[in-house]
């Protein structure tokens, strides 16, 4: 959560934003970790990881794309 203040007042918008960034840097994070290992089931499990939080982050930016369209 390093640089991301979950507890600081903030609008919808704001909050999304704050998701995308944490889910962004776990996502790399999970890469990193995959890439520097070798082969084998620590590093697939890494992968699969990933690959979560590139769904989590297709999500939110979906989620903000419809929000932006609401707010009009």
């Amino acid at each position: 959560f390093r640089g991301i203040d979950f507890a600081a007042e903030a609008s919808v918008p704001e909050l999304y934003r704050r998701a995308l960034e944490l889910e962004r840097r776990t996502l790399a994070h999970f890469e990193h970790r995959a890439f520097n290992l070798p082969p084998g089931m620590e590093r697939e499990l890494y992968r699969e990881m990933a690959a979560e939080e590139v769904e989590h982050v297709a999500l939110l930016e979906a989620e903000m794309r419809t929000l932006r369209t609401l707010a009009g």
